[in-house]
């Protein structure tokens, strides 16, 4: 991961066009799933769990990854 970006990933997940819209989508598609109560749900790829409080409302939200300088 540039190191950069690393450094900048959280102001980016809360202000660029692509994390709130894929944000929306990611949301409007697990509403549409017949999910059940307390489903488990991997974020993987999490960075440091920005998503987490969003996927929270479908379940119970564990994530994976890889990149340390992103945790």
């Amino acid at each position: 991961m540039d190191a950069a970006y690393g450094a900048n990933y959280r102001q980016l997940y809360k202000t660029h066009w692509w994390w709130r819209a894929r944000e929306r989508i990611l949301r409007r598609t697990l509403k549409s799933l017949p999910l059940p109560a307390g489903a488990e749900i991997l974020d993987f790829g999490c960075g440091d769990a920005l998503s987490f409080a969003m996927l929270g409302d479908f379940g119970n939200v564990r994530g994976i990854e890889v990149d340390v300088n992103l945790i």
